[in-house]
């Protein structure tokens, strides 16, 4: 364990001060991606400076220009719409400010009447981005608010995340992360669906060094030739959906020409024959034509993987969100185990020590309740929680159980889901929105209640890599200047609702933050006195414990009994996603282009588009077609792409 040489949260004097000035700088977690602790300048409650702190864990060097410009802005209260809890008197109403005692008793009053009359199912809670970011007591309180009501939450997880640590913890017993500590070698780096230019700036600097001081080679794999794609080792612009192909092809390669680890495979795996009939049909050959990536580009891939260990390979939310995210995954773990890369310094490691929401469940199942995504067994019962995707069944269909009432919490669901005009035909249908968060939106036009919650550096919280999520770094959330308005902290909204139930709860941050570190065998002044607590073992940990593995049989299950009793394949299984060129040529042939998403480094997923900094340097959505620059909104018109529309993207 490390920790920093200045305690987190703690004001630091720069230079004489003065009532008058109010001037402090305040170290504390990046509440946006939650990669970075940062020392803040603070002066008349605005923030001036923001700069890397020098702790341990800081994912990158320096600080990227969304949390500069975000974090001086920081939701002005003209652009929150409401700083008050607000009610309707009635549906669709005109807003009317109300207390809080006033709020909260109308949501108590609904929820109550709705348990006694349709079943505590009939309720649903939100959450998103907003919330999650830097959350951990905030979601460790709603989940423990969810399992005393009775009733399920559903996040984004299905697109980011949730799916990939399921996964994970089916197939290894734990999350793999990729190592990429200052000073360790890395043999090969990999960024598959991953480009930190824009989702993790202060982290390209890194990867430049190691390539050119340690000699580590950089394998980017991106539809997209992105700027690390121009200086990587090898480039792989594979087709859109069809990462699964080429990974099971890479598995071809190496267990044809046996450049795996065998005494690994045959000490610590289970499902390796199988496996290895399974793909041999995915030769580079065959592949070739599904990937759109030569056979040759696809054996020099495998073969710097095997070569160039150790490997620390970034497969994140460009991967999450595809049509098979969940089995690439276990792919990559099997590719992984194939090389013993886990729990090797460079390489894979095993995320065990804190297992904040996922595995230490803040959200629990309810027994014989029913949810949305149940068909989705996998993703229900290992995360606990209902299927995003799924809710607008629920709540327009009643499959499997009729949502009627919403809590919307930190969560654009407008913005967030696919089919946007579903999503609001499911708002406008829900009998009673509850909506917390820190600035009115969309969701807004919907809502019955409206609470304003703490954003940004105004949260006390106690923060991990995105919230609550199984990670090696706990830090605090300070709160650095102070909120306008009534707002309150998340946890502090549900503790005053879960009294107008009778249920029990955290009476305090410090108890909530206490009881949560006690875990890990920390404390919060500790944490405050020494600064984050920063975990980070590669000791080979399945070499000297017995089971060696924490999954059903104790080692790294190449082919899952678990995912097979469920009615699912028990191998990763590769298959042409809806609506290609592939499965339906009809469509292709009137709109031959293939859409894909890409991330801006200017903004975070569908939020801080109305932060004048960033709209200055990047005011318009883009398009961009492979081998032409970016194309503005306004350039559109110059291509004839029939059934291309851009609605409002932000």
């Amino acid at each position: 364990m490390m920790s920093s040489s200045g305690g987190i949260g703690k004001e630091r004097e720069e230079g004489p001060q003065s009532e008058s000035s109010q001037r402090k700088v305040v170290r504390t977690a990046c509440p946006l991606c939650g990669y970075h602790v940062f020392d803040v300048e603070i002066e008349n409650n605005r923030v001036e400076r923001v700069r890397p702190a020098p702790v341990p864990g800081n994912k990158g060097d320096g600080v990227c220009l969304k949390a500069v410009r975000a974090l001086q802005w920081h939701y002005p209260e003209e652009v929150r719409g409401a700083i008050f809890p607000m009610i309707r008197q009635n549906k669709g109403g005109p807003w009317k400010r109300a207390s809080w005692d006033e709020a909260l008793d109308l949501v108590a009053k609904r929820l109550k009447e709705t348990k006694e009359t349709d079943g505590s199912q009939a309720t649903a809670i939100m959450i998103g981005t907003g919330a999650l970011m830097g959350g951990i007591i905030g979601m460790q309180t709603l989940g423990q608010f969810a399992e005393k009501y009775g009733c399920y939450i559903h996040t984004h997880g299905e697109t980011c995340y949730v799916v990939r640590v399921i996964a994970n913890i089916v197939t290894c017993g734990a999350l793999l992360q990729p190592d990429l500590e200052p000073g360790i070698k890395n043999g090969s780096i990999w960024l598959w669906g991953s480009n930190p230019e824009a989702s993790l700036p202060p982290m390209v600097k890194r990867i430049r060094l190691k390539q050119k001081n340690e000699g580590s080679k950089l394998v980017v794999i991106d539809p997209r030739r992105t700027v690390l794609a121009k200086k990587a080792d090898l480039y792989l612009p594979v087709k859109p959906g069809t990462d699964l192909a080429l990974i099971l092809a890479m598995l071809n390669v190496i267990i044809k020409e046996e450049l795996y680890d065998k005494e690994f495979v045959d000490k610590y795996t289970l499902g390796f024959d199988e496996l290895k009939k399974h793909v041999a049909v995915y030769t580079p050959e065959h592949v070739e034509d599904i990937v759109n990536i030569p056979a040759s580009d696809i054996r020099k891939a495998a073969e710097i993987y095997a070569k160039d260990q150790p490997a620390a390979i970034f497969a994140y939310i460009g991967i999450d969100g595809g049509p098979h995210a969940f089995q690439f995954h276990r792919a990559a773990v099997s590719l992984h185990a194939l090389l013993g890369n886990i729990d090797v310094a460079g390489g894979m490691l095993l995320r065990e020590k804190w297992t904040g929401w996922l595995a230490s469940s803040a959200f629990k199942a309810q027994e014989g309740k029913p949810c949305a995504g149940q068909p989705y067994s996998i993703y229900t019962k290992f995360s606990n929680e209902g299927s995003p995707a799924y809710f607008l069944e629920s709540v327009l269909r009643g499959d499997p159980c009729e949502y009627k009432n919403l809590l919307i919490w930190g969560y654009n669901t407008v913005r967030m889901h696919g089919d946007s005009n579903r999503v609001r035909e499911a708002l406008k249908k829900a009998e009673f929105i509850v909506q917390v968060d820190p600035q009115m939106n969309e969701v807004s036009d919907y809502a019955d209640v409206f609470l304003p919650v703490r954003a940004l550096l105004e949260k006390q919280e106690l923060g991990s890599l995105w919230g609550s999520f199984d990670n090696d770094q706990l830090y605090l959330v300070e709160p650095c200047i102070k909120a306008p308005g009534e707002g309150l902290d998340d946890y502090e909204i549900v503790w005053r609702l879960s009294e107008r139930f009778g249920f029990e709860h955290w009476k305090s941050f410090e108890e909530a933050a206490n009881e949560t570190l006690s875990k890990i065998d920390y404390t919060l002044d500790k944490m405050k006195a020494e600064g984050p607590w920063y975990w980070r073992e590669t000791d080979k940990k399945w070499k000297t414990r017995t089971p060696a593995f924490r999954t059903s049989s104790g080692k790294i299950e190449l082919y899952s009994k678990v995912i097979e009793e469920e009615g699912f394949n028990p191998l990763p299984t590769y298959f042409e996603a809806a609506e290609t060129h592939v499965s339906s040529p009809n469509i292709a042939r009137k709109y031959p282009l293939i859409a894909t998403d890409f991330r801006s480094p200017n903004y975070l997923h569908s939020r801080l588009h109305d932060c004048p900094g960033l709209l200055k340097v990047e005011p318009e959505p883009l398009v961009e077609r492979q081998g032409l620059r970016k194309i503005s909104r306004k350039e559109l018109s110059d291509y004839r792409w029939d059934g291309l529309v851009l609605a409002q993207a932000y």
